[in-house]
């Protein structure tokens, strides 16, 4: 299916990838668009909430730093430099995978939320980093949850996720 030369998601997209100026940084564009789009229910939309929270990059940190995912907080360290292994990334997904099949799917507390991330954070790594898709999900639905996830994300894993969405088009 084609996208219709007006479409709003097209245009901003283009906008963004030719580096047109803009009134609105390309965080702030690339929220309000993700709001626009935010199915309520949606696990990533569940996530890119909590990240546009205030505090959403310090509730980042300290889930990724703490509970379950601390035992895995070398690889997450070197998520963002690229410096995690192929094996490592698949490794974490499958570990934040298993962590999100175990929780109950009414209970979003931050610990599943923190697994969700860490789960997205390996998948745009190893996207980034390795031109690999580690996920099963098509390109054309994990492009516009990384998106939305960028977004809402702190800087330095916003620039991880743009990163992972422009090699995912690559592919």
């Amino acid at each position: 299916m084609t996208a219709e030369p007006n479409d709003p998601q097209r245009r901003f997209t283009e906008a963004l990838q030719s580096g047109a100026p803009s009134e609105l940084d390309r965080g702030r564009l690339s929220r309000l668009l993700g709001l626009g789009m935010a199915r309520a229910g949606e696990p990533a939309d569940r996530l890119a909430r909590r990240l546009s929270r205030p505090d959403g990059a310090a509730w980042l940190e300290r889930q990724l730093a703490s509970g379950a995912l601390s035992q895995s907080s070398a690889v997450l360290a070197r998520l963002a430099s690229g410096g995690a292994s192929l094996d490592e990334l698949r490794e974490l997904k499958a570990w934040a995978n298993q962590q999100l099949e175990e929780g109950s799917d009414t209970a979003w507390s931050d610990a599943r939320l923190g697994s969700l991330a860490a789960y997205f954070l390996a998948v745009a790594s190893a996207l980034a980093h390795h031109g690999a898709n580690i996920t099963r999900q098509p390109s054309e639905k994990l492009a516009p949850l990384l998106e939305r996830l960028a977004g809402a994300a702190p800087t330095a894993w916003r620039t991880l996720l743009e990163a992972a969405v422009v090699r995912l088009r690559q592919l």
